[in-house]
Order: C-alpha cells, then sequence, then structure tokens
C-alpha cells in the first residue's frame, strides 16, 4: 500500500525526510518559532506532561529565545478536551504540539476537536503521530494539522509556512509523488539497476579503475578514475558531452544510475568517457579551477604544463554590474599565469569599471573568487617572471612628429598613447600597471599600481624599459620619474 494512500495526504502537502522522531518534532517547532513568533510576537506555547522528551527540551530551547510554556492538564481519562484546551488558548498562542495517542498508555487524544477549535483561534497545531500510523485509520487531509511528525518525516500541511532547520541539504525536501516514485522502483533499483552498475564498472575496468567495489555501497553509484586524468577538468568536458558526473576527489569521478537508465545509454557513456580520457592522457593536461563565492562562480582552464590561465568563463546571479564587473576580470585573467593572477588586487579591476562607491562590494567578490580558483591549482608549477616588452620596441624611431611644438595636454595624450599601445600590455601580465601623473619640460612623473608598487623592478629594469620606449617613441631627451 503506497504511503501516500497510509497518510491520506494532498499532494501540495510537503514532505520532510528526518532521521528520527526528535528531528521531526525538533523541525516542526523551531519553523513555528521562526515563522510564527517571529513575525507575530506570538509567543506562547502549549503542551502536555506525557509528550516526547523531544519536545520539553525544544520548548526548553525555546524560552531562551523570550517564548513562553504552559503544560496543560488533562482529564481523568488522560485526554485533553475541548473545554481545557479552549480555557488555556490566548491572543499570544502561537502553537499547540501534541502526540495523537500515548506510545506507554495506548490513550488516544481526541484530534479532531483540538484541530478544530486550533484552527477556529488561529493557533499552530502539531501532531506526533508516531503511535497511530498503521494502527488507527486517518486521513490527514480530513484533519486541519499544520504538522504531523513520525519517526522518518514530518509533514507540512499545504499553505502552512516552514523553515527547515538543516539548511543546504535540499534532498530532504521532497513531494509525495517522487517519494512514491522511488519507493515503487525499489526492487528495479536493488535488481536492474545493480546489474548495469556492474556493466558499467566492468566496461570502465577495461582502461580505467573502479573504486570501493569491496564496500558495501548504493546500487547505483560507481567511483571511477584514469591515469593522470584531474576530476574537475574531466568532469567538465563530460558535462559539455551531456554526461552527468561529479568529482569525486582530485582524480575519482561519481557516475549516477536511476531507474530510467537503459544498458544502451550505459554502454553509450562509457564510449564517450573512453574518448574523452583518451584525449586528456594524450593531450597536454588542463585543469578547470572553479571558484564560487556566494553568487560568483569563476572558471579558469589552466594549463598543467605551464600554470597559464588559457581561458576564463563566469557564472554570476546578480546586478548587471556585477556580471559587467566578472566579464572584464575574466579578460584581465587570460594570458597570466595563476602565480599572477593571485596578485591582482581591486585597484586593478577598477581601473576598468570606475565603480562608483557601492559597487565596492563587487570588488571584494571578484578578488574572493579568483583567490579561491586559484587556490585549486596552487600546485601547479609556473616561472615566475616580469615580463618585458620585445627589443625592437626600443629602437629609436626619432622625435614624435610635432611634439616639442605641442602644448603639455597633448604631449600627455601621445605619451598616453605609446603607454596604453607598448608598455600597459606588458605590466598588466604581471598584474600591475602605471599611470601617467605629470609632465614638466621633459620630466615625466608615472604611478604604478597593482603589484608594480611592491616590486622591485618597478624602481629598476621595468622603469628603465618604459623610460627607453617613451624616448625611442615620443623623445630622446624624456626622463620618467616614478612616485612611490
Amino acid at each position: 500500500m503506497k504511503l501516500f494512500d497510509i497518510l491520506g495526504c494532498k499532494k501540495e502537502d510537503q514532505f520532510v525526510a528526518t532521521a528520527s522522531l526528535a528531528e521531526s518534532i525538533n523541525q516542526a517547532l523551531f519553523s513555528a518559532w521562526f515563522d510564527g513568533t517571529r513575525e507575530t510576537g506570538k509567543n506562547h506555547f502549549l503542551t502536555i506532561g506525557v509528550e516526547d522528551e523531544a519536545v520539553s527540551k525544544s520548548l526548553n530551547r525555546l524560552e531562551k529565545f523570550g517564548c513562553r510554556t504552559k503544560i496543560l492538564p488533562l482529564n481523568s481519562n488522560g485526554q485533553l478536551t475541548k473545554e481545557i484546551l479552549q480555557e488555556h488558548i490566548g491572543p499570544r498562542t502561537c502553537m499547540l504540539t501534541i502526540a495523537w495517542a500515548n506510545p506507554l498508555t495506548g490513550v488516544i487524544q481526541p484530534i479532531q476537536e483540538i484541530a478544530e477549535l486550533c484552527k477556529e483561534k488561529g493557533v499552530l497545531l502539531h501532531v506526533d503521530g508516531e503511535a497511530v500510523v498503521g494502527k488507527i485509520y486517518f486521513r490527514l487531509q480530513d484533519y486541519p494539522i499544520h504538522y504531523f511528525s513520525t519517526n522518518s518525516s514530518l509533514i507540512v500541511k499545504e499553505k502552512t509556512p516552514f523553515t527547515p532547520l538543516i539548511l543546504g541539504q535540499a534532498d530532504l525536501n521532497v513531494r509525495f509523488d517522487d517519494l512514491i516514485d522511488r519507493v515503487n522502483h525499489f526492487e528495479h533499483i536493488c535488481t536492474e539497476t545493480a546489474r548495469l552498475r556492474d556493466l558499467f564498472e566492468e566496461l570502465i575496468s577495461e582502461k580505467g579503475e573502479v573504486h570501493f567495489q569491496k564496500a558495501e555501497r548504493l546500487t547505483n553509484i560507481s567511483v571511477f578514475s584514469f591515469p593522470r586524468v584531474f576530476a574537475d577538468s574531466f568532469v567538465y568536458q563530460l558535462k559539455k558531452k551531456g554526461i552527468e558526473c561529479k568529482a569525486a576527489g582530485k582524480y575519482a569521478m561519481s557516475y549516477s544510475l536511476t531507474h530510467k537508465t537503459t544498458e544502451e545509454e550505459v554502454e553509450r557513456d562509457v564510449a564517450m568517457i573512453f574518448k574523452t580520457a583518451d584525449f586528456s592522457m594524450d593531450a597536454p593536461q588542463k585543469r578547470v579551477c572553479v571558484g564560487i563565492v556566494e553568487d560568483l562562480e569563476l572558471h579558469l582552464l589552466v594549463n598543467e604544463t605551464s600554470g597559464i590561465i588559457e581561458n576564463a568563463k563566469f557564472q554570476a546571479n546578480g546586478s548587471q554590474l556585477l556580471v559587467t564587473a566578472a566579464e572584464i576580470t575574466c579578460g584581465i585573467l587570460i594570458g597570466k599565469n595563476h602565480g599572477q593572477a593571485r596578485r591582482i588586487n581591486a585597484e586593478l579591476i577598477d581601473k576598468y569599471l570606475t565603480l562608483p562607491k557601492e559597487g565596492y562590494p563587487i570588488l571584494n567578490l571578484l578578488l574572493a573568487a579568483i583567490d579561491s580558483a586559484v587556490e585549486k591549482c596552487s600546485d601547479i608549477p609556473y616561472t615566475e617572471i616580469h615580463e618585458s616588452p620585445p627589443s625592437d620596441l626600443f629602437e629609436s624611431q626619432g622625435i614624435y612628429p610635432g611634439f616639442e611644438t605641442m602644448s603639455e595636454f597633448q604631449k600627455i595624450d601621445v605619451i598616453e598613447q605609446i603607454i596604453e599601445k607598448e608598455i600597459r600590455p606588458y605590466v598588466e601580465l604581471d598584474a600591475g600597471g602605471v599611470e601617467v601623473l605629470d609632465l614638466k619640460d621633459n620630466e615625466l612623473t608615472i604611478v604604478y599600481s597593482g603589484s608594480c608598487t611592491t616590486c622591485y623592478s618597478s624602481t629598476g629594469s621595468t622603469l628603465n624599459a618604459i623610460q627607453q620606449i617613451l624616448r625611442a617613441k615620443v623623445h630622446p631627451e624624456l626622463v620618467v620619474v616614478p612616485r612611490l
């Protein structure tokens, strides 16, 4: 018999899987406080004195947040009557939590009457139904109960506010139709899916290594690896081919099957996995390094030999300003090694953006994403170099036409053009920057930004190269002075 029919729920009701009855009770009471007390100020919780230990401990915890608990008396039969409950419900009552039946005495509470009164008074009702499931006939859709607890689940009725106690575990919240679908295919998962998992591993073993075969495992999961193939890069390549795998370590990949997986799909996936693995093992190694910070994902494709970032992409859910900033940052990263990427600072990025003050947090977000991504490739060796422009840029071409008769503003404009075209691209390869500050007579004052501010060559070889290029392209008597 289907669980859906056993409990008599609506499809709109929410099913929350829990590890125990205590967790289910905690979920319900926490949600009542979070979505009820905090929103309305109604901070009174009612219960009876024979409830599960989880109830009393949860209510004791809520009292630390300003809530009050009232233990209601029972009649001579050990029941909470409608009359007793009505006497204790007040304008600040948030919830009544009660067990449908006492597991020790077997006394059944008049839940229908209790539920109707709670509905009339606008009070949330939580019922511990563990003792009655499978023992009395009921259909939850016939009762105005807000939260219904069992040993393995919490049912949250339709349109009832609910905030989970445990965040970041989306698989805890499922609909009944999803649960029933899985239950209906339990036998298939244990037999046919297990057979296909074994077939997948038999095929994969021809070129790769299958892990955890001696351990007790789920019948639909397989973990495998190939020599010299990094998981992140491999998963990234497979995803582009429509095969969903997950990185299970630096080298290990996880492959999942469902009750819908066919033998043809397994054979097709293995063939594509082999094709990708052959290319990955033969081609120069490249690693996909992903940095995720809040609403931003930064993906770097890093050459395993040189440490050079060959491509950079992003995914951003936020303002257009964040999208634009991420796009510009990706452009800055391409061509640098991961050591240079680590030295990129907010000043260098903002030079291309000119962010308003309220946009400064975006710079911190971008830098955090860079750090997170670069950390994934910190083991890749790279040569620590300070890029220099090619030697032909130093060849003298005489005085720039008309330079000596120009105004200082026009001269600065010419120098800016030369710096932008011939100097800045090489300085930025090392995450640095250079700007013109002033020009008096033939003395040009510049200011460094980015990594150049702390680099020893900013007053040595870099400065000398800048001066030689400007003398060759603009005027042979120019003297470049850095403001440090």
